[in-house]
Formats: structure tokens, C-alpha cells, sequence
């Protein structure tokens, strides 16, 4: 019986390009692709990937810039008032939100750019809504995705206050031992060290979960599972991944900063004797801000294509993916449709029963 079309079976209705190739692939290259993935298809992941987070970053960013301009920072003397303790709650209340959506939310949007660099090994630039039609049917699963994501997070961070209390009690008792700070500081990075490194790689080996999910149609679970085994002996790759891409949008971040310091000093009056939520006040704590904001949507998409490319890597040298995708495009030259065709990234090999 010939398979009907699919989410998983694209039909070949936008622009036909040459297959991207799975892998193996050096560290370079997974880190470029992460770039070259937006210049070669950046209608769907600017629109969807990039500007839709920067929306809600930007919407997200007003609460803080109320708090900030209502001064609750104010020197020396900072104003609690009944309006700017609101003002404080409203911010810390729409910090937990603003955190959720974007954890939940970044989830589903990693998976609607694994889907169009799976488009691409599958020979096929996918449009938005080509896009989008293939990450719906596994919409649930990245959203479960993202909430193991806040499970381990807290979890995480139960862990590290834990260790943070027993981190403060030994450097207090080194420092009073010692009497001198250089051993209590150094060994209270070698903690902190101890505390962050371990929640880095653990987050870089779960961090092609939601390629797995929109590739493997599998739960949020066993993707995680999955991730787990797919990176064993890669973990540091991946973190050293991440950490570059990070170092990319802290040095843009840096620009945009120095460009929106210019702009405010240019374009307004100093709000500094200002007291009170004013219009000064309140645009130049929001500009402050812009410049993490904007650098961190821009590498967003950036960030899921290079992930996405990483699981390929992950699955040529593990599994016979390469050969699975070599046989579905031999089948796709010979005049067979998708829709003929078994999955490639699911069934190996594909296109065995054309005989």
C-alpha cells in the first residue's frame, strides 16, 4: 500500500535543493551550517524563529523597565512605595511567565528549525507553512519537552542553592581558618565551578532532544533518553558548540550596546535627576536592555539549526542514516515521490520495497 502524504513525507511543493549532507561533520562545519541554515532559507526562520522570540522578549522587557525606571534601584535611597512594590511584584510575577514561555516556547521553535534543516537532507527548502505543518502533529511533544526542561531546572536549581549553603558555610570557615581570602576565593570558584560545569554538560547532551522528536516522531522522553545516547563521548563538543555561539552574541550584544548608549545620549535628555516613572527614565532602562535581548533572538535560530546539525553528525556515526538518505535520494531520481517513500530519518533503509 502506497503511504499518503505526511507530515513526514513532505510533498516537494517548494524550491528542490541539492541534499544537505548528514555527516560525519568536523566542529566547523556543524558551527557554520548554524549560519549558512538562516542565509539559505531566511524567510521561515527570520519570520518564525528570530522575530517572533524578539516580540516576546520585547514585550516581556516592559515589566522590567517599569521596576527599573520606578526606582527600586535608586541610590542611596531606594523608593518602596506601595505603587513600586506592585510594580516589583508585577515584574518578578511576570519573570516566572516570561521564563516558561520562552523555555516552552523555545522548545517548539527548535523543533520547527530541525524541521527545515531535515528538509534540506531531504533535498526540499521548506516553506513556513510547510514548516509549520510538519512540527503541528509533534507540537505536544516539544511543549513536554520544554516542561522536563523546567522539571530539571528546578531540580537543578534545589541542587545548587544546597551546594551554594554549604559552599558559603565552608568559605566562611576556610576564611576565618586562614585568615586571608585567597584560599576561602579560590576555593569557593573550584565550588562554583563545580556547580555550573556539570549543569552545562548536562544541558548540552539533552540539547538535540527536540531534533530527535520532530525526526523520530518519538515522546519527549525517550527523546531525552535518546539525546543522552546519541552524545555519549560528544559531550564537550557540544558545550564547546554552545559556548562559541555564545561568545557570537555576547560580542554583537557588546555592539549593540555601545550603539543604543550612543543612540539614548544622542536622542534624550539625561533622566538621571529624574525621580519616578517618567518617559526618560522608563525608554532609557528599556533601551538597556534591547541589546541582550536583540543579540540573544538573533542567535536563537542560529543556536537550533547548529543543534539540529549536531543530531546528524550524531546519527551518521552511530546508525546508517547517511545510507538511508542516499537510497531515499537514488529512490527520489528514479522517479519515486515522497510519499512512495519510507521515512529515512524512521525506517532503514528507506525505499527497500521498491524492489
Amino acid at each position: 500500500m502506497t503511504p499518503q502524504p505526511s507530515a513526514q513525507h513532505p510533498r516537494p511543493s517548494g524550491t528542490p535543493v541539492p541534499p544537505l549532507f548528514p555527516g560525519p561533520l568536523t566542529f566547523g562545519a556543524i558551527f557554520s551550517r548554524g549560519f549558512s541554515a538562516v542565509a539559505r532559507n531566511p524567510k521561515p526562520l527570520v519570520l518564525w524563529a528570530m522575530l517572533l522570540p524578539l516580540a516576546v522578549h520585547l514585550l516581556f522587557a516592559i515589566p522590567t523597565a517599569l521596576s527599573d525606571a520606578a526606582g527600586l534601584n535608586d541610590e542611596p535611597s531606594p523608593r518602596y512605595d506601595s505603587a513600586t512594590v506592585g510594580i516589583l511584584l508585577l515584574t518578578l510575577l511576570s519573570s516566572v511567565v516570561y521564563y516558561v514561555v520562552s523555555v516552552l516556547g523555545g522548545a517548539v521553535l527548535q523543533g520547527y528549525v530541525a524541521n527545515s534543516v531535515r528538509f534540506e537532507a531531504l533535498g526540499h527548502r521548506g516553506t513556513p507553512a510547510e514548516l509549520w505543518a510538519a512540527t503541528r502533529p509533534v507540537f505536544g511533544r516539544l511543549v513536554g519537552y520544554g516542561g522536563l526542561v523546567i522539571a530539571f531546572a528546578i531540580a537543578l536549581g534545589i541542587a545548587a542553592g544546597i551546594a551554594g549553603v554549604i559552599a558559603g558555610i565552608i568559605f566562611g570557615l576556610v576564611a576565618g581558618l586562614s585568615q586571608a581570602m585567597a584560599p576561602a576565593v579560590v576555593l569557593l570558584v573550584l565550588l562554583l565551578l563545580g556547580i555550573f560545569v556539570p549543569i552545562l554538560w548536562f544541558s548540552a547532551r539533552i540539547s538535540i532532544a527536540p531534533a530527535i522528536i520532530v525526526c523520530e516522531r518519538t515522546s519527549a522522553w525517550n527523546a531525552v533518553r535518546r539525546a543522552w545516547s546519541l552524545t555519549r563521548g560528544r559531550g564537550w563538543r557540544v558545550v564547546g558548540l554552545y559556548l562559541l555561539l555564545g561568545l557570537v552574541a555576547a560580542a554583537a550584544a557588546g555592539i549593540l550596546v555601545l550603539l543604543f548608549w550612543g543612540l539614548t545620549q544622542a536622542l534624550m535628555p539625561s533622566p538621571a535627576g529624574e525621580t519616578g516613572i517618567t518617559g526618560p527614565r522608563f525608554l532609557a532602562s528599556y533601551l538597556a536592555g534591547l541589546p541582550v535581548v536583540i543579540s540573544g533572538a538573533a542567535i536563537l535560530p542560529v543556536t537550533a539549526a547548529a543543534t539540529a546539525n549536531v543530531y546528524l553528525d550524531a546519527r551518521t556515526r552511530q546508525d546508517p542514516l547517511a545510507a538511508s538518505l542516499y537510497q531515499y535520494h537514488a529512490a527520489r531520481a528514479a522517479g519515486y515521490a515522497p510519499a512512495q517513500l519510507a521515512d529515512p530519518f524512521v525506517t532503514v533503509p528507506p525505499g527497500s520495497h521498491l524492489g
